[in-house]
């Protein structure tokens, strides 16, 4: 499984060790899914405008988010149809995806929520790979965000009892 994380903003500071939180956080993802292909994943770190600029291009919409995920295999609840993989013939790996996550917005989160960046920015990956999966939290938040606290969980990051 291949994991790329580029970062194109300079207002929050994106290290190593952070950069390993999130790709660790899409593998448990594949993992506790079951996702048994090899598997490429793009991952980008950017600022509100940058992401704001995806949101207007792809999206139609003119404002900022947290995260956002442009699949390029079609899944369904983390099942895939092999004539639907898209393919890298160069690697023979699954393309599931691109992530895009605003670094300014994950701090905010982060602050507002009382946790730390670390959580969020993990948190958020999960929530991209869930998209790439094919799970949409507008049929069942709750699934969704009980398959993203489990990974959390196993990385001893998940939330608090009280919500936090």
């Amino acid at each position: 499984m291949s994991v790329r994380i580029s970062n194109d903003q300079s207002k929050i500071k994106i290290d190593a060790n952070l950069k390993k939180i999130i790709k660790k956080s899409a593998e448990l993802c594949l993992k506790q899914e079951s996702f048994d292909y090899k598997t490429d994943i793009n991952i980008l770190i950017t600022d509100d405008p940058g992401i704001r600029e995806l949101n207007r291009k792809f999206r139609n919409i003119d404002k900022e988010t947290d995260v956002l995920s442009f699949p390029m295999s079609e899944m369904k609840n983390g099942k895939a149809n092999p004539a639907l993989l898209e393919i890298d013939m160069e690697n023979g790996a699954v393309q599931l995806g691109d992530i895009a996550i605003s670094a300014e917005k994950a701090s905010s989160q982060a602050s507002e929520y009382g946790h730390s960046l670390e959580r969020e920015m993990a948190f958020l990956a999960t929530h991209g790979v869930y998209h790439l999966l094919g799970f949409e939290h507008d049929k069942d938040r709750s699934a969704m965000f009980e398959k993203q606290e489990s990974v959390l969980g196993s990385m001893g990051i998940a939330r608090e009892k009280n919500g936090k």
